[in-house]
């Protein structure tokens, strides 16, 4: 983590990205919660995928060069593309499509492209709770987008400039464990580029 160089608040246009082709219901009622309580204020948020929940006005047009045709011949948003407006964010979206699921890509693509991941799944001692807002640790999702949106400037660059892993973890055992899982695999390749 000594190459995680800081980086400053001002460089970020949007304040909160989602970016998800399933729906999943709990996630677009966080999604809802966030932009209600944004939506009068300079705080943009952005939804790049088909899911907007409420707020289709968030969405973001996406020229058809940064479309990818899938096996279902529907256009999916690139990986590069989706990377370009995280990065230009402040928060990013990481729940998973299941409560009791252990991380998967989507923190670990949020820590790549050093947006804060706002994340909902089963919490894994491998990141650090210094750079990630969990959804566990609040009583109900309204406290948390409260909690959220009333952060500071202070308070949000120190957590986008906070090292994302804990110390005493083996990141590389913790990921051999999971060879079954390739695109974990995939991404493990991400964390090693931020640490080395």
């Amino acid at each position: 983590y000594k190459s995680f160089k800081n980086i400053k608040l001002n460089k970020k246009e949007y304040f909160c990205v989602y970016c998800f082709k399933n729906p999943v219901n709990y996630r677009q009622d966080f999604y809802n919660k966030l932009v209600e309580k944004t939506k009068n204020t300079n705080k943009k948020c952005i939804s790049l995928c088909k899911n907007h929940g409420k707020y289709p006005e968030t969405i973001i047009k996406l020229e058809d060069k940064y479309k990818e045709e899938s096996n279902t011949n529907n256009l999916n948003i690139t990986h590069d593309h989706k990377f370009e407006y995280y990065k230009k964010s402040i928060f990013c979206i990481c729940m998973e499509n299941i409560i009791d699921s252990s991380p998967t890509e989507k923190i670990i693509q949020a820590i790549h492209n050093r947006t804060i991941p706002i994340f909902y799944g089963t919490s894994c001692d491998l990141f650090n709770k210094d750079a990630y807002i969990d959804v566990n640790d609040f009583e109900n999702f309204d406290k948390c987008v409260d909690y959220i949106v009333n952060m500071s400037d202070t308070e949000i660059e120190k957590m986008l400039n906070t090292n994302p892993f804990n110390e005493n973890n083996d990141l590389w055992y913790y990921f051999d464990d999971t060879k079954e899982c390739k695109m974990l695999n995939h991404h493990c390749k991400l964390v090693k580029n931020i640490l080395n």
